[in-house]
């Protein structure tokens, strides 16, 4: 029986690898299809791009990248790790481009590695695993959820909303006490006061990320917008929350694109309006070239 389980945990996982490695090139060349069928309607938008608007939102995406180094700072005290702001910024800045090594996980290993080598131990080193990959599922799910239900949600859609508020609230009470029951020993266990100095913190973050979101839609032109910005927030959050849960779909990629489409209510169809969402992740692409590039940069003046 053992060898059997061992044998149908062996086969999923290789499954979920497969899929993996399939699902992106199918996304991409299905948003690269819409793309050349409506080339006018895309060349005409994106003639009357607000550069200005998009250019802030890169660079309001650059500056992000500074709270996830604080977040990691206060476990780290917590645990009495003497880690740095300047050491883990430049860990996560630096591993940047291993974000684009197909599989999705990659950058996530790397500055693994990096931070096992300046002293966090292997326990300290899966609560921050698991911590900073289901909490901003409960937080996504909880607040764009919470958003689009006081904001005319479509009907359709009201039972699906309510369940990933209800879900990403579960996550958020009951992740704390996985990580120091099943995760952390006894002398490394997370203080209350300390899990919700990181909430916050993340929340804030997320609340950045939905309105750069925002700014670039308001680049587009006015009819491939949604008047209620609220709204749209709400609805990048919620998105990227059941993409992330796309187990298949690294980065969410496909799925974020056409569950924000669906709910998304401008006079463009559905299908171009989940090529332009997806034209958002190239504001995250000109961020990390930009910090990278900055970073590269910056060391090469020092030295």
């Amino acid at each position: 029986m053992d060898s059997l389980s061992k044998q149908f945990i062996d086969g999923l996982k290789k499954l979920v690898q497969i899929s993996k490695i399939l699902f992106t090139p199918v996304a991409v060349s299905f948003l690269f299809i819409i793309v050349w069928r409506n080339i006018d309607i895309f060349l005409d938008i994106f003639n009357k791009i607000r550069l200005e608007l998009f250019v802030i939102a890169v660079i309001g995406w650059s500056i992000l990248y500074i709270f996830y180094p604080i977040m990691l700072l206060i476990l780290c005290r917590s645990w009495d790790q003497k880690l740095s702001f300047k050491s883990i910024y430049y860990i996560y800045i630096n591993r940047l481009p291993a974000k684009y090594i197909p599989g999705g996980v990659w950058h996530t290993v790397a500055r693994f590695a990096d931070f096992s080598l300046l002293g966090l131990k292997k326990r300290q080193l899966t609560a921050i695993l698991f911590l900073e990959n289901i909490l901003p599922l409960g937080v996504t799910l909880l607040l764009g959820g919470t958003i689009l239900l006081n904001h005319m949600v479509p009907q359709s859609w009201s039972s699906f909303v309510l369940t990933g508020v209800v879900f990403g609230g579960t996550i958020l009470v009951f992740s704390l006490l996985f990580v120091n029951r099943i995760i952390l020993d006894d002398t490394d266990k997370i203080q209350v006061i300390t899990f919700i100095w990181t909430l916050l913190i993340l929340l804030f973050y997320w609340l950045l990320t939905a309105f750069i979101f925002i700014l670039y839609l308001q680049a587009l032109p006015e009819n491939a917008n949604d008047p209620n910005v609220i709204r749209v927030g709400g609805v990048y959050l919620f998105s990227w929350g059941v993409g992330y849960m796309a187990f298949f779909a690294p980065q969410g990629i496909g799925i974020f694109e056409f569950v924000s489409a669906e709910l998304l209510s401008g006079d463009l169809d559905i299908m171009t309006t989940a090529v332009l969402i997806a034209g958002f992740r190239v504001i995250g692409l000109f961020a990390d070239v930009l910090s990278w590039g900055a970073l590269k940069l910056l060391g090469l003046f020092r030295s």
